[in-house]
């Protein structure tokens, strides 16, 4: 059994249980995936934003993609930041519990790309921890090694 699969029956949330089980099959899915931060520490730092896309059999999925602002307040407000850009955003803004959960449920078991990726995916997991949930198990492939 893999030992991830151990990890199902533990009382994590649902939305975790059902990421899990996505992982009994390889996926052909790619997601391009980008996180803007307030800064490079996954620990105390947050996410401000996400913005992914699927690529399956070299074709760009332009209807499958994900994008959201997440509602940082306390972060904005005990570090000065201005909140005008979460404001004049036309994009989906959502708070972070509510955005990790999306975000878990749209990449499914898809193997990750980006710029930096692994940084990416340590902040999610930063944020995934919060959940009470374990780290994400995507295979994930970074651009600039790639290059």
């Amino acid at each position: 059994m893999l030992d991830w699969l151990k990890n199902i029956n533990k009382e994590h949330p649902e939305f975790w249980k059902t990421y899990l089980s996505k992982f009994e099959h390889k996926s052909k899915r790619f997601v391009v995936l980008s996180t803007e931060t307030s800064g490079m520490n996954p620990h105390k730092d947050v996410i401000l934003s996400i913005g992914s896309f699927a690529v399956v059999d070299n074709s760009i999925l332009i209807g499958d993609s994900f994008e959201t602002v997440l509602l940082q307040y306390k972060f904005l407000h005990d570090n000065g930041l201005s909140n005008e850009f979460i404001i004049e955003s036309k994009m989906k803004k959502m708070v972070e519990p509510d955005a990790i959960k999306s975000l878990i449920d749209y990449i499914g078991n898809a193997v990750l790309v980006g710029h930096h990726v692994d940084f990416d995916v340590e902040m999610i997991n930063a944020a995934l921890e919060k959940l009470d949930c374990g780290r994400l198990k995507n295979e994930a492939l970074d651009i600039d090694v790639m290059y």
